[in-house]
């Protein structure tokens, strides 16, 4: 049987205690999302580089990238990256490795 390591893999998911961590190019958070996960609800809200909207009290829309995630390479891969320390800080490490 051949085995596919996707550890490093930009749009893994993993299974955590009360949510599942994964991104996509497209998101809706919440201030329960952030407690939960440790991002900084207003933080996220501010990032320049996400497009935001608070459709709703505590109701975060997150657009990263115009179309659906297609790639873990370049660009789309930094992207995704970025995406994951924003909203799982707990999870990332400073050396750039994600822990499972």
């Amino acid at each position: 049987m051949k085995m596919i390591d996707t550890s490093n893999h930009p749009g893994r998911s993993y299974c955590r205690t009360g949510y599942v961590e994964n991104i996509s190019s497209e998101m809706y958070i919440t201030r329960e999302f952030c407690r939960r996960t440790g991002a900084d609800y207003d933080q996220v809200k501010n990032t320049t580089w996400l497009k935001t909207d608070e459709v709703h009290e505590n109701v975060l829309h997150l657009i990263a990238w115009p179309e659906p995630f297609t790639s873990p390479e370049g660009e789309q891969a930094a992207v995704q990256n970025r995406l994951r320390q924003l909203l799982y800080p707990l999870s990332f490490d400073k050396k750039e490795n994600w822990r499972p």
